[in-house]
């Protein structure tokens, strides 16, 4: 939070001493300089939890992607052997362990994705209330 503030402050500073800097040649700041930006301040202090995000969104996208050819392979494995052997057997196991592995995968990915997400988002209307309530007090 308290870096979020000084992400905030940062812009302000900027835009100060733009208007300090045009001030002394006897301007004025116009519409085409920088203003302060919440979106940016928000951006770099909540930049890397968003990647972190997106790498855990890719990769449980990747798993659901995976688990059909899983499953093909399965299905594959029980329609074409009609006499099974012992390693037969043990292919079919593996097929079903990968199977699982990606349910399983998949599950974890998503659940502490949507909490990661929702503190997140929790941790930006904080950021924003507090800021809104120091401009106002």
């Amino acid at each position: 939070m308290f870096t979020f503030c000084r992400e905030w402050y940062r812009e302000l500073d900027k835009r100060r001493a733009l208007e300090d800097e045009l001030a002394a040649k006897g301007k004025k700041p116009g519409p085409g300089h920088p203003q302060p930006s919440l979106s940016r301040a928000l951006m770099r202090v909540f930049f890397w939890q968003n990647v972190v995000l997106s790498v855990l969104n890719v990769v449980c996208f990747a798993s659901i992607a995976v688990e059909p050819v899983f499953h093909g392979m399965l299905i594959k494995h029980f329609r074409e052997n009609e006499g099974r052997k012992v390693q037969d057997r043990e292919d079919a196991l593996l097929f079903a362990t990968y199977i699982v592995c990606t349910q399983f995968l998949t599950i974890l990915m998503i659940q502490h994705g949507c909490r990661q997400c929702f503190f997140m988002g929790m941790r930006m209307r904080v950021a924003c209330c507090t800021l809104i309530y120091r401009k106002v007090s």
